[in-house]
């Protein structure tokens, strides 16, 4: 059931982009947060958030505005083993900073 809701909520390409630009102020905040004295210690748990709403980010933009997400096969894996493979590539390389 709310699968439904959700996919109700985000049929429209408008509310789709509303959601991705709310997304993307919520992980520059965190970003943000992360780099500054005060962050209580929260930087490692805010760069996993970010990593958590990139991922979410890339998956309405591969179903949403690339039109996959009907599709069913090598198109939709492709595009879904991208963006897994940067982001554990990203994730990798800030553990050695």
């Amino acid at each position: 059931m709310a699968s439904g809701v959700i996919n109700r909520l985000l049929a429209t390409p408008t509310m789709v982009w509303q959601m991705l630009i709310l997304l993307t102020l919520t992980s520059a905040a965190l970003a943000d947060a992360s780099v500054t004295e005060t962050s209580f210690g929260l930087g490692k748990l805010s760069l996993l958030l970010v990593g958590v709403i990139v991922l979410v980010k890339g998956n309405l933009v591969i179903d949403y505005f690339m039109g996959l997400k009907h599709t069913r096969g090598w198109p939709l894996k492709i595009m879904k083993a991208y963006l897994a493979l940067m982001l554990v590539l990203i994730g990798t390389s800030l553990a050695y900073f």
